[in-house]
């Protein structure tokens, strides 16, 4: 996720910033982390 940063945005949301999205963390990229720690966390439970 923090790669994001020093990326400028596309596409998407960001893209509208141009060069001023560089230090932003992308919106997907947040949530995808977030979705990825949990699932992280709560899959062990739902195996067992």
């Amino acid at each position: 996720m923090k790669a994001t940063r020093d990326l400028e945005s596309r596409g998407g949301r960001l893209a509208k910033l141009g060069m001023r999205s560089l230090g932003q963390v992308g919106p997907i990229a947040a949530s995808t982390a977030v979705i990825l720690a949990t699932m992280r966390e709560e899959w062990p439970k739902m195996l067992a």
